[in-house]
């Protein structure tokens, strides 16, 4: 799609505002241009509830005011959700679930929310970003796979990552003296089960976590709840079984911190109380791995 600058867009300070909305400015120009089907702006990431909270709102009405071809769509279950797309893209929101978010951006693996969320099944996960001159790296997109067969997730992923590229440094672009590339990775996540399996072998050989396994054991620690412990875990701990019990345990624990917490996650102000509690056993649990540790 050429899309054509009106004289104020031909004005607007695009460095400035690329530092101040970072990805979702890249992410609402690659849907202008027809690259991506719509972007999601998620108000809880602001640290509101609503879209209508006033940084919730600041930000759709200045990317709208950047690019004026896009519609806003609001979800009509979850206050916190807001589309952005093209007129020419039509979206229903009254039985949005992530499977129907996926198709709607555009998402090569659309997965429902219990499959996105069974971390006893093993995924694939795709990131991209964009690199600026300047240093700035900007999250363009993050979706999971659950088959990576002949690595296709791999090739899709770079394949994706080449349209942004193209579409952010192309001649007509506003960006391309701004950002420098777009590159994708694709991780494999292991399941629970199989981190499980690893941290309770009876003969156990720390060489056998990899660094892909340790980082989604951190990530997992981290999940629970666990922050002060993700911060500080280093793969040699694992040597002791003790803590190796602990982290299992946390591992094992995720599951339900988890669902608790995407049950309030509509809910800031009920997301704030659980959050004290988080907060008072990570303490808790980083006290009793510091004793581990002496």
């Amino acid at each position: 799609m050429q899309m054509r600058f009106n004289r104020r867009s031909q004005q607007v300070d695009w460095t400035r505002e690329l530092r101040e909305l970072g990805d979702a400015l890249l992410n609402a120009y690659l849907v202008v241009r027809g690259v991506r089907p719509a972007m999601l702006l998620e108000s809880f990431n602001m640290g509101e509830t609503s879209r209508n909270g006033p940084k919730s709102a600041a930000l759709i009405q200045r990317i709208l005011k950047n690019f004026p071809q896009l519609r806003q769509t609001n979800d009509a279950k979850h206050e916190s959700y807001t589309f952005l797309h093209l007129p020419t893209q039509s979206i229903s929101t009254n039985h949005i679930d992530n499977k129907n978010i996926g198709e709607i951006l555009g998402y090569p693996c659309p997965m429902t929310f219990d499959e996105l969320s069974d971390r006893d099944v093993a995924k694939w996960s795709m990131d991209i970003y964009a690199h600026g001159f300047n240093g700035d790296r900007y999250h363009i997109i993050s979706c999971m796979c659950l088959k990576n067969k002949n690595k296709s997730f791999d090739a899709t992923a770079r394949r994706m990552a080449r349209s942004f590229q193209d579409c952010l440094l192309s001649d007509d672009s506003p960006f391309k003296v701004l950002i420098r590339s777009v590159d994708a990775t694709v991780t494999y996540v292991p399941s629970r089960p199989e981190l499980l399996a690893l941290l309770l072998r009876q003969n156990f050989n720390v060489n056998v976590i990899t660094p892909t396994h340790f980082d989604t054991i951190v990530q997992y620690v981290s999940d629970c709840g666990a922050t002060l412990i993700a911060n500080e875990l280093k793969l040699n701990d694992l040597r002791k079984r003790n803590i190796r019990m602990q982290i299992a345990g946390l591992v094992c624990a995720e599951k339900y911190v988890t669902d608790t917490h995407t049950l309030l996650i509509q809910r800031y102000d009920q997301y704030m109380t659980s959050k004290q509690i988080s907060d008072d056993l990570d303490a808790k649990w980083h006290q009793e791995f510091t004793a581990l540790k002496s």
